[in-house]
């Protein structure tokens, strides 16, 4: 029996090492083959995300949105499928650097995709070399700025050792001219001090490794805009906007925030990247692949196909139409801002979906063609101003205003329900939804992403708007004042491309009057509650030929009732679009 048993374990024995033999073989031949894939990890998409805006010193002012922009971007890279993002807010510049070596680690436990740095906060420059400040820095010399402050190098050094993209996003620059003029008070050595400006350093000056792209906010030696309270930064709401985009290769990605950021800051902040250290392998945040379906729910509806911005006809003769694209702003006016009344706040903030709107006024030309085909017939009577009152006069009309205009004018002397029977024989003629925009829309769309009085830069002045020049706002210098209407378009249109939004003529819009916006939709939606307001009465907006400029700021609102007819009184037509 021990013999017996002996020989079983002998057997076993020998299976047991042909077995193994055999795996080996098996381990050989498909390594040989390179078919032992699976024995190396998935490439990794790795973040870390830091955003500081609780400055403590006395020369780097406190950000308000920072740290909401961080928390925003982390969110955004766990929905993109990131393996790992680390979020940190408010790090002084030891817990930076902390939280960088902490990454670095995390690159080294295996392969990388991506490897990301997204930083939002107070930085500045110093002998072409960038420094990002924690919430406790406050450096009183340059001979401060290595120890209290991280510099571009030491993130780049922190992430190089990933074999894939290497990604830094700064959304710094915000407004360092309080520190700067501390420490160039503090530095004896003129020349030094000198090289101590605001702003990022040209990105020629750093030799990345393969795969790196570096994106800025704004342009070199140029500050970034912070962004409304409460709300985010151009480049991170852009970013947030189009990271998202399926397909998007990543030089493309950053070039269409570029553009992004441009066309909401009127061109005062454009983001820039270096990517001449990529080479032919493309990168994604998000790959085409991963695009879903569309899951159908009703028949669906016609996309428009417009591009932001973009102008077209519906018709040979009709108004002429730019889509605006979908956002977010601020509607109303600030307490501190000059001269305005009660009625144009609270300020609060509306979603806007996209739509288009009039390139410019309703013209004479356009409306005697609705006129015609319609056989539109109309109350005789128009409001004119005698140079000492306003006086109803029955000979007065929309053909005969008091001064001459030619079908290019705006057309006058129009009430609200004829602004409401044009739009509704355009939309019949065009199979399109056209309307009166909306006060927010308006409003919207009159401001092109700025945020003061009026839409351009600098004074109003006769040069920029058909107003009484002989009026001052603000310092303004005083001009003509030419008593009728101009051709539409004679000025430069808004950053958005619309014309005479201010002056010319006070514009129609849908909503009933309300005398604040306390309740007031925040979709963008024209307000039309009786219940809190007076639907006898409809808004007006953009001030006319006849006003003094504080009524051409963009916030400012008139009231008068819906029949009223006066020869400072137009329209702009809104179009419904479908986003694509």
């Amino acid at each position: 029996m021990a013999r017996l048993s002996e020989e079983g374990s002998m057997v076993r024995w020998a299976q047991f090492c042909v077995g193994v033999a055999a795996l080996a073989l098996v381990i050989w031949g498909a390594a040989g083959r390179g078919e032992w894939a699976s024995a190396e990890p998935a490439p990794r998409r790795l973040a870390l995300v830091i955003g500081n805006g609780a400055y403590t010193g006395a020369h780097l002012i406190r950000l308000p949105n920072p740290t909401r922009d961080a928390d925003a971007v982390k969110k955004m890279l766990d929905r993109l499928k990131f393996d790992d993002v680390v979020l940190a807010t408010d790090l002084t510049t030891a817990g930076m650097r902390k939280a960088l070596r902490q990454f670095r680690k995390s690159i080294a436990k295996g392969p990388v995709e991506i490897a990301a740095v997204f930083f939002a906060g107070h930085a500045i420059q110093f002998e072409r070399e960038n420094y990002l400040f924690g919430v406790d820095a406050e450096p009183e010399t340059v001979a401060d700025l290595p120890g209290m402050a991280v510099s571009l190098q030491e993130i780049l050094a922190n992430i190089a050792g990933a074999k894939g993209l290497k990604l830094v996003m700064l959304d710094a620059c915000r407004d360092e001219a309080t520190l700067l003029a501390a420490m160039k008070a503090q530095e004896p050595n003129k020349t030094r001090s000198a090289s101590l400006s605001r702003g990022l350093a040209r990105l020629e000056r750093y030799r990345a490794s393969d795969d790196t792209l570096i994106a800025y906010a704004t342009s070199p030696d140029k500050v970034a805009l912070d962004g409304v309270p409460g709300a985010h930064s151009p480049f991170t709401q852009a970013l947030l906007e189009l990271g998202p985009t399926p397909g998007k290769e990543i030089r493309l990605l950053f070039g269409a925030v570029r553009d992004k950021v441009a066309r909401v800051t009127a061109g005062r902040q454009k983001p820039t990247a270096k990517t001449d250290t990529m080479g032919g392998r493309e990168y994604y945040l998000v790959p085409a692949a991963t695009r879903p379906k569309p899951v159908p729910i009703a028949a669906p509806k016609p996309k428009s196909g417009l591009k932001d911005f973009e102008t077209f006809r519906d018709c040979a003769d009709c108004p002429e139409m730019v889509a605006i694209p979908a956002g977010s702003f601020l509607m109303g006016s600030p307490k501190t801002e000059l001269k305005r009344d009660e009625d144009e706040g609270p300020q609060r903030r509306v979603a806007m979906k996209a739509f288009a709107i009039g390139k410019y006024e309703v013209t004479v030309g356009q409306y005697r063609k609705f006129v015609k085909a319609t056989d539109r017939k109309t109350d005789k009577g128009c409001w004119i101003w005698t140079g000492s009152k306003w006086e109803k006069r029955k000979d007065a009309s929309w053909e005969a205003p008091g001064f001459t205009q030619t079908d290019a004018h705006p057309v006058t002397c129009v009430s609200w329900a004829d602004g409401q029977a044009y739009v509704a024989w355009l939309s019949k003629r065009t199979g399109q939804a056209y309307r009166l925009p909306s006060e927010a829309e308006w409003e919207y769309a009159a401001r092109a992403g700025t945020r003061g009085p009026f839409s351009f830069t600098g004074k109003i002045s006769a040069d920029k708007a058909n107003y009484d020049a002989s009026y001052s706002y603000d310092g303004s210098p005083k001009g003509v004042y030419r008593g009728k209407t101009l051709a539409v378009g004679s000025f430069k249109p808004n950053p958005w491309g619309l014309y005479d939004v201010h002056g010319n003529v006070w514009e129609w819009v849908q909503d009933c009057w309300h005398e604040s916006y306390k309740g007031a939709p925040t979709d963008g939606s024209a307000w039309m509650a009786a219940d809190k307001g007076d639907c006898s009465h409809a808004v007006l907006r953009g001030g006319s030929w006849y006003n003094d400029p504080i009524r051409l700021r963009s916030a400012d609102r008139l009231w008068l009732q819906r029949d009223g007819r006066f020869r400072s009184w137009g329209f702009r037509v809104a179009r419904t679009i479908i986003p694509s």
